[in-house]
């Protein structure tokens, strides 16, 4: 999104397929009708674009690390797996609603991470916070039914209530599912 001219973009494999001025009526239309496009099926009706000036919708407070309020969300999976070991059930990592998920680090290993610089892509990020994780984790992404008490398995099982960290963006740039995540 660039908030300068009010356009998003969406792109996917480098290929562009949308950019809509969201500020004015026909691009929001354009916006709304190219989500409704790929949500088809959906029961609750054709998406809708809404704003509340002001306001923002987002759960993500100002971190007391970051200079910045541009975060991204990055759940570590071989956490999510440890979790998996002591849940009744399996864990889906869309459970976490992060921008990105990522392997190849120990268990738990991204709690201590606050502070580090990484690049992922041509993107630069630095993190600032593990994530605090709320009840929204238990519900299930498949079912949308309450099925697992995340918060509570996390804090009994492991001492504390995170789940991933969140990064903010030092430097804006593109990434793509396979990027390497490289420490700075």
């Amino acid at each position: 999104f660039d908030e300068s001219s009010g356009t998003a973009t969406i792109e996917r494999a480098g290929r562009r397929l949308l950019s809509a001025v969201i500020i004015l009526p026909e691009g929001r239309q354009a916006f709304e009708e190219f989500f409704a496009g790929f949500l088809a099926g959906n029961p609750d009706g054709p998406p809708r674009l809404v704003e509340v000036p002001g306001r923002t919708f987002a759960d993500a407070r100002p971190k007391p690390n970051a200079s910045t309020d541009q975060y991204v969300s990055l759940v570590n999976l071989a956490s999510v797996r440890d979790l998996e070991l002591v849940a009744p059930a399996p864990v889906d990592p869309l459970r976490f609603r992060a921008n990105v998920h990522f392997d190849g680090a120990p268990a738990w290993e991204e709690l201590s991470w606050v502070g580090r610089e990484f690049s992922l892509g041509s993107a630069r990020l630095r993190v600032v916070s593990p994530t605090i994780r709320c009840a929204a984790t238990a519900v299930n992404p498949a079912t949308a039914e309450r099925d697992m008490d995340v918060p509570s398995l996390l804090i009994r099982h492991f001492r504390h209530n995170h789940m991933g960290v969140y990064a903010e963006v030092v430097a804006g740039g593109a990434f793509d599912s396979g990027c390497a995540l490289a420490w700075r």
